[in-house]
Protein backbone atom coordinates (compact mmCIF):
# COMPACT_ATOMS: atom_id res chain seq x y z
CA UNK A 1 0.00 0.00 0.00
CA UNK A 2 2.66 2.53 -0.97
CA UNK A 3 1.74 3.73 -4.46
CA UNK A 4 -0.15 6.94 -5.16
CA UNK A 5 -3.69 7.19 -3.79
CA UNK A 6 -4.36 3.45 -3.97
CA UNK A 7 -3.95 3.06 -0.19
CA UNK A 8 -6.70 5.61 0.40
CA UNK A 9 -9.17 3.77 -1.84
CA UNK A 10 -8.24 0.38 -0.39
CA UNK A 11 -8.77 1.74 3.11
CA UNK A 12 -12.16 3.21 2.15
CA UNK A 13 -13.19 -0.05 0.51
CA UNK A 14 -12.00 -2.46 3.22
CA UNK A 15 -11.52 -0.46 6.42
CA UNK A 16 -8.07 -2.03 6.78
CA UNK A 17 -5.87 -1.00 8.46
CA UNK A 18 -8.25 0.40 11.05
CA UNK A 19 -5.79 3.09 12.21
CA UNK A 20 -5.07 4.41 8.69
CA UNK A 21 -7.13 7.57 9.16
CA UNK A 22 -5.66 8.52 12.53
CA UNK A 23 -1.96 7.62 12.42
CA UNK A 24 0.90 7.66 10.00
CA UNK A 25 2.92 10.07 7.93
CA UNK A 26 1.09 12.88 6.17
CA UNK A 27 -2.06 12.82 8.31
CA UNK A 28 -1.31 16.07 10.16
CA UNK A 29 -4.18 17.81 11.90
CA UNK A 30 -6.59 17.60 8.95
CA UNK A 31 -6.83 13.82 8.72
CA UNK A 32 -7.93 11.77 5.73
CA UNK A 33 -10.69 13.17 3.48
CA UNK A 34 -13.85 11.08 3.18
CA UNK A 35 -15.01 12.40 -0.19
CA UNK A 36 -14.23 14.83 -3.02
CA UNK A 37 -15.64 18.35 -2.91
CA UNK A 38 -18.02 19.53 -5.59
CA UNK A 39 -16.28 21.32 -8.47
CA UNK A 40 -16.00 25.10 -8.33
CA UNK A 41 -18.01 25.28 -11.55
CA UNK A 42 -21.01 23.75 -9.74
CA UNK A 43 -20.73 26.38 -7.03
CA UNK A 44 -20.48 29.22 -9.55
CA UNK A 45 -22.89 28.20 -12.31
CA UNK A 46 -25.36 25.83 -10.65
CA UNK A 47 -25.68 27.27 -7.16
CA UNK A 48 -29.32 26.31 -6.56
CA UNK A 49 -28.78 22.62 -7.24
CA UNK A 50 -25.36 22.69 -5.55
CA UNK A 51 -26.88 23.96 -2.29
CA UNK A 52 -29.81 21.54 -2.53
CA UNK A 53 -27.41 18.61 -2.97
CA UNK A 54 -25.40 19.66 0.08
CA UNK A 55 -28.58 20.05 2.15
CA UNK A 56 -29.96 16.65 1.14
CA UNK A 57 -26.70 14.77 1.63
CA UNK A 58 -25.12 16.50 4.61
CA UNK A 59 -27.81 18.60 6.31
CA UNK A 60 -26.17 21.96 5.55
CA UNK A 61 -26.47 23.99 2.37
CA UNK A 62 -23.36 26.01 3.17
CA UNK A 63 -20.66 23.46 4.01
CA UNK A 64 -18.90 21.35 1.40
CA UNK A 65 -16.63 19.54 3.83
CA UNK A 66 -14.29 16.74 2.73
CA UNK A 67 -14.70 15.15 6.19
CA UNK A 68 -18.43 14.45 5.68
CA UNK A 69 -19.31 10.81 5.03
CA UNK A 70 -20.71 9.80 1.66
CA UNK A 71 -24.33 8.62 1.79
CA UNK A 72 -23.28 5.08 0.84
CA UNK A 73 -20.83 4.89 3.77
CA UNK A 74 -23.36 5.96 6.42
Amino acid sequence: MTSGIEPFFNWRRTGYPDNFATQGAGIGTRGIPRRWQYPVSDRLYNETNYREALQRQFGSATQDNVKDELWMLK
